[in-house]
């Protein structure tokens, strides 16, 4: 399987306190990459039906990047979309995007399904 990944950046926030100057930075949430449900995904459909499954999530800081935003012309999915690609490289399957139940239990660290 096959999909993208997105990033989100941290917010700088100033005290509003009283007294000396301070800054504090606020983080964001530990940014979540949007094939990590679909990962999570194959990975309990492999299980549950004995058929193995490679996931490939392409984007930056992972084992795949679109380095020249190749894959993000071709793809014909959404950021947060999948597509099984056949042994013989041929597309078996594809959703374009992450759907929303999926999306939602992924965010709130729950299994899929």
């Amino acid at each position: 399987m096959a999909s993208t990944s997105r990033s989100e950046t941290a917010s700088p926030a100033r005290s509003t306190r009283s007294g000396p100057s301070t800054s504090s930075v606020r983080t964001a949430p530990a940014p979540r990459i949007a094939g990590e449900p679909w990962v999570a995904a194959a990975e309990k459909v492999s299980q549950e039906l004995g058929v193995p499954l490679e996931t490939v999530v392409i984007g930056p800081g992972r084992q795949v990047t679109d380095l020249y935003y190749d894959w993000a012309r071709r793809r014909e999915i959404e950021e947060g979309g999948v597509l099984l690609v056949r042994p013989d490289k041929h597309i078996g399957w594809r959703s374009v995007r992450l759907p929303a139940e999926l999306l939602r239990r992924a965010w709130e660290g729950r299994e899929p399904g």
